[in-house]
């Protein structure tokens, strides 16, 4: 075991509660149980304090980006920049979510359009490959508890990478950063791989809210975090 190549590189062990940890940090459970196994050599690239009371007292810091050892193009490529909606980079992939979602919602478009304004978000995250970004989210208040996630999208030829699944574990441990207790979300039906990644990572399916009452194509999610 080292601490070279990043923070930490070790192998991902299992405690007798169920944490999976490596060395000294505590390892995101939903990270870990999608894209590893045990014994794997990782690398631990960013470390924050550990946010759980359970478990804070025999793993005081926690790490969220952590790539298999050997995997030497994501370790070097991948890197995550909170921002805001006026971020060009955050603007150009915009532009192509839009573009995605006016062939997906069809006459619908313009309906959902009107809510999914990305002017004026403080909470924006783009992801880099290479320096180049291929991967957005962002979220916004929806109450003094309740974060809503919106502008979800990684580039095509990127996906299948686990990427969404960093920026969702990302953007809902901002939130938590801003005391926010519960995420909400909205996906149209037809997005069938968004529903099920969310559903993995612990969203539940709920009474359509807000605007999207009523709305027979929309699928409204909510997870505490």
């Amino acid at each position: 075991m080292s601490k070279e190549k990043g923070v930490y590189t070790g192998i991902i062990e299992k405690d007798e509660n169920g944490n999976y940890f490596c060395g000294e940090y505590l390892l995101d459970y939903q990270m870990v149980t999608k894209d590893f196994k045990l014994g794997d050599e990782i690398n631990i690239k960013s470390v924050i304090a550990n946010p759980s009371d359970k478990s804070y007292n025999q793993y005081p810091k926690k790490s969220r980006h952590f790539f298999l050892a050997n995997d030497k193009k994501i370790i070097a490529m991948l890197t995550f920049k909170r921002t805001t909606s006026d971020n060009p980079d955050f603007e150009k992939l915009v532009v192509l979510l839009d573009t995605y979602l006016a062939i997906l919602d069809g006459e619908d478009h313009a309906f959902y359009s009107q809510f999914n304004k990305s002017s004026l978000l403080k909470n924006a995250l783009v992801v880099y490959e290479n320096e180049n970004p291929v991967a957005i989210g962002a979220y916004k208040e929806y109450d003094a508890e309740t974060a809503e996630m919106k502008r979800m999208y990684t580039l095509p030829e990127h996906r299948g990478k686990g990427i969404a699944t960093k920026v969702l574990s990302e953007l809902e441990s901002w939130a938590k950063e801003e005391n926010y207790k519960t995420a909400l979300l909205e996906t149209g039906f037809m997005q069938k791989d968004a529903i099920y990644l969310y559903q993995k990572l612990g969203y539940k399916i709920i009474e359509n809210f807000g605007q999207y009452q009523g709305v027979e194509n929309s699928i409204c999610m909510k997870k505490n975090i």
